[in-house]
């Protein structure tokens, strides 16, 4: 008759030493890499914003251009946004702020006469300058900071 010798390892060959080592260094890593990741994926997102900032000053310009080389810009914030929801087929690009802002995505434009008149809030989405050297330009409509600590206010369109 034989004996079956009896050892401490599973039918997987690990001991639960072993599994346990493997997970605490695995839990070590994930913290070490978390930090990282939210970070680009932040910046990821920003680069959307630009992207996006910049696809709807061209939609505006190509919709406001008259035959002179001038542009004949929306003054409306109803006008604004039928334009874009024209060129955009209805999906207007959406700001999309980082996301310890607390800031949702959003596509809802204003209109403001100057940078000066950006509405200090924390809407999101877009404010379009309708007067003075800064006329035409889109900028970001939130005063939260991005991850570089620069106000989403300060992106410019080019």
């Amino acid at each position: 008759m034989k004996v079956k010798k009896f050892t401490k390892r599973n039918e997987l060959g690990f001991t639960l030493v072993e599994l346990m080592v493997v997970v605490t260094i695995i839990g070590i890593l994930l913290v070490l890499l978390l930090p990282r990741m939210t970070l680009l994926m932040d910046r990821s997102r920003e680069k959307t914003t630009h992207k996006n900032l910049k696809s709807i000053k061209l939609a505006i310009d190509s919709y406001s251009e008259r035959t002179d080389g001038g542009y004949n810009y929306p003054t409306a914030k109803d006008d604004l946004k039928q334009v874009l929801e024209e060129k955009f087929s209805g999906s207007v690009p959406r700001a999309v702020l980082k996301l310890g802002s607390g800031i949702p995505a959003s596509s809802e434009c204003e209109l403001a006469g100057s940078v000066t008149d950006i509405p200090v809030g924390n809407n999101g989405g877009w404010v379009f300058i309708t007067a003075g050297p800064d006329r035409g330009n889109v900028y970001v409509n939130s005063t939260a900071f991005d991850t570089n600590q620069n106000p989403y206010t300060t992106y410019s369109c080019w």
